[in-house]
This record gives structure tokens, C-alpha cells and sequence, in this order.
């Protein structure tokens, strides 16, 4: 798939990460996700914000910018295994990660 180019449509989409709440099931890691569309495949896009983010039991919520991808085909979300105790692990009930197209239209 073709990466876009920061020039195009820019979207802005709300990412949910659910984190599940057994034992050790946090993170300190570095934590990023890849969006893939119909039309073009984001970068890495680093989930952080001012939280203390992927904790045990606990939904986190992101904003993140890219140029237009299309519609939203496939996630790709992992970790550097950095940090004291990098393990995750994600909430299958949960789904895991929602994400949603908050600004921008798609391509026609």
C-alpha cells in the first residue's frame, strides 16, 4: 500500500485501547499504532498522552492526525518492549482498539 504524503487531506481520528484488567496486564512501554485504509497506509503513530497510559484495566483515549488513508481497513498496534515491565496485555472482550474517523471526508 502507498504511505501518503503529509501534503493530502488531513483526517483525525479517536483511538480507544482497552487494556485488560488480570494481573501484570499493563505497560510501560513505548506504544504505537499503523493505519491501514483503502487508500494508503499511515506511519507510526506513537499513543501517548499526559495519562499514565496502559495500566491495568484501563480504556485510554487518543487523538491522532494523518494524511487521508480512505476508510479504515486494518490496526496494526504494538510495542518496543521498552520500560520496566513491557509486557501488555490487551482486553479481548474489549476488542482490544476501537478507532474512529473524527474529521476529514473520505476520498470520493
Amino acid at each position: 500500500m502507498k504511505r501518503l504524503a503529509s501534503r493530502d487531506t488531513e483526517v483525525v481520528w479517536k483511538i480507544q485501547v482497552y487494556t485488560s484488567n488480570v494481573k501484570d496486564a499493563g505497560t510501560d512501554a513505548n506504544v504505537r499504532i499503523i493505519l491501514y485504509g483503502n487508500e494508503g497506509t499511515s506511519e507510526p503513530l506513537v499513543l501517548d498522552n499526559s495519562e499514565n497510559n496502559f495500566e491495568q484495566g484501563k480504556l485510554d483515549t487518543f487523538e491522532v492526525s494523518t494524511a487521508d488513508i480512505g476508510e479504515l481497513c486494518q490496526v496494526q498496534i504494538y510495542h518496543d518492549n521498552s520500560g520496566n515491565k513491557p509486557g501488555w496485555h490487551l482486553d479481548k472482550e474489549q476488542a482490544g482498539v476501537d478507532v474512529h474517523r473524527l474529521l476529514g471526508e473520505p476520498r470520493e
